[in-house]
């Protein structure tokens, strides 16, 4: 016996329906959840259940149609052997199915029917599973790449888990779990991670100490991994010992993935790493974030960071106060032009530092410390600034830029690949406090051309969606997969 959806636009007796075949929604099937946590089917006004989410598994099992043995298979497969002991649930669900014209049963099913309808279609296959590896559940911008790049993932139907090395306690932090705190970190999160690698075909590693862990990982299990570098690799290692041990780590990389020509140059020449393996993708961002706003919307922005009450220009840093950024050289830049306004949002080690040079040099600056809404502070911005000593490819001026903000800036790793001089920002030298207050005064007359070209240059270029497919093809090639359908990002 065989048991087979039935179509809704054929009439007659369930047994001469035996081409009836594939799976339709019907407008009067409803399910329901029920106050006992049953799914319950209503259908013409009676109700049968089964244990959920079964019920809707049975019907989504009968194309092509199936015996009932081969029903409570392929249901075992799928409910980890639970469907065996429902059996005479399932069975006399199906009986209801069957009188209501839900479900037929036939005997065979009859050679004139064309092969296209009644030939078993291949498996379903699995989506392709990805571990997405955070260095912390911090706010910055490696870590926001690697959280939009999950969602973006997902719209290719690939399963994405994020979990971060490293969790803290800080005050606005990625909802994602973490593996260890503390200095002991990496040692124990490597140790935990070996046991969610099952879980998934590749691991996405987003830069520092991802690469490490993912490396253990691949030497235990054999479980591929592509490395995201996130800096500048000639200065990862001071040391020959340092360098030889993350030339080993790259070595076990299925890809590196790296933004612009000038990082695969120094991996290859620093590193050894073959050039085959390295696969070039730009950062992105997703641009429905930065939808186009109004002067409404900026006031509000304003209100919220407390410089709703500032008439000069606002320029805005965004991101770690640490010392490799160099934020006393916007500081200082926006003291000379006496009427500025600096919003700096973020925190780190350098901000008590900061806080007195902003005192000693008379500068107009607010320290906002962390956001759960940075995007926020880029809109109350006149200008961005951000005169960094070393960068890769900072999202923040990604971020800027789709936000239609000009940008002051030094030039240092793969800046000038999202900035172009003059057209949406300014590029200064390194402690260069004059040039950074020229730059910065020069920007603000010309903030609404410069910001609208901004805009339009980081849409055609940095919109995540295009990112996203090319990381799509790279983790499906390396995990050996054909493209799949289903899926989703999980946090």
């Amino acid at each position: 016996m065989i048991y087979a959806v039935e179509q809704t636009d054929v009439v007659g007796p369930a047994a001469e329906r035996p081409e009836a075949a594939r799976w339709a929604v019907r407008p009067d099937l409803l399910w329901r959840e029920s106050l006992t946590g049953r799914l319950v089917l209503s259908c013409e006004g009676a109700d049968v259940s089964l244990l959920d989410p079964m019920a809707i598994a049975v019907l989504g099992e009968l194309s092509p149609p199936r015996t009932l043995d081969d029903l409570v298979d392929a249901l075992d497969e799928r409910f980890d052997h639970e469907a065996s002991d429902h059996r005479a649930d399932i069975e006399a669900f199906l009986d209801e199915l069957v009188s209501r014209h839900i479900v037929a049963r036939v005997h065979m099913v009859p050679p004139h029917v064309p092969r296209s309808v009644t030939a078993p279609a291949p498996p379903r296959p699995a989506p392709l599973r990805v571990l997405n590896l955070l260095n912390s559940d911090h706010r910055r911008g490696a870590e926001t790449f690697g959280i939009d790049l999950a969602d973006g993932l997902s719209a290719f139907g690939v399963d994405v888990e994020t979990v971060a090395i490293t969790g803290s306690s800080a005050a606005h932090t990625f909802p994602v779990p973490s593996l260890s705190s503390g200095r002991a970190g990496l040692a124990i999160a490597t140790s935990r991670l070996v046991s969610r690698v099952p879980r998934c075909d590749v691991i996405v590693a987003h830069g520092g100490q991802t690469l490490f862990a993912a490396a253990v990982v691949h030497a235990l299990r054999d479980t591929p991994f592509v490395y995201r570098v996130i800096g500048e690799p000639q200065l990862w290692g001071q040391r020959a010992d340092q360098r030889a041990r993350v030339r080993a780590a790259l070595r076990r990389a299925a890809r590196v993935a790296v933004y612009y020509e000038e990082i695969a140059a120094a991996l290859v020449s620093t590193y050894a790493v073959d050039p085959e393996r390295i696969v070039i993708i730009p950062k992105g961002a997703p641009t429905d974030r930065f939808p186009v706003v109004d002067a409404t919307d900026v006031a509000a922005a304003r209100q919220r960071f407390g410089v709703a009450d500032r008439t000069g220009p606002l320029i805005v840093y965004l991101g770690a106060l640490s010392p490799q950024k160099n934020v006393g050289q916007v500081i200082e830049g926006a003291a000379r032009m006496h009427d500025a306004t600096v919003l700096i949002v973020g925190d780190g080690p350098d901000r008590n530092r900061l806080e007195a040079l902003a005192a000693t040099v008379g500068a107009d600056a607010v320290f906002a410390g962390t956001s759960d809404r940075p995007d926020d502070a880029l809109l109350a911005a006149d200008v961005v600034a951000l005169t960094s000593r070393t960068e890769g490819m900072p999202s923040v001026l990604i971020e800027a830029g789709l936000a239609g903000r000009p940008v002051v800036t030094t030039k240092v790793g793969g800046i000038a690949h999202i900035v172009r001089a003059g057209e949406t920002g300014i590029f200064v030298e390194l402690d260069d406090v004059p040039g950074t207050t020229a730059a910065l005064a020069t920007a603000v007359v010309n903030r609404d051309d410069m910001g609208t070209a901004a805009r339009r240059a980081c849409l055609d270029q940095f919109d995540l969606s295009g990112v996203a497919a090319q990381w799509d093809q790279v983790l499906r090639d390396v995990a050996g997969r054909v493209h799949r359908t289903g899926g989703g990002s999980r946090r």
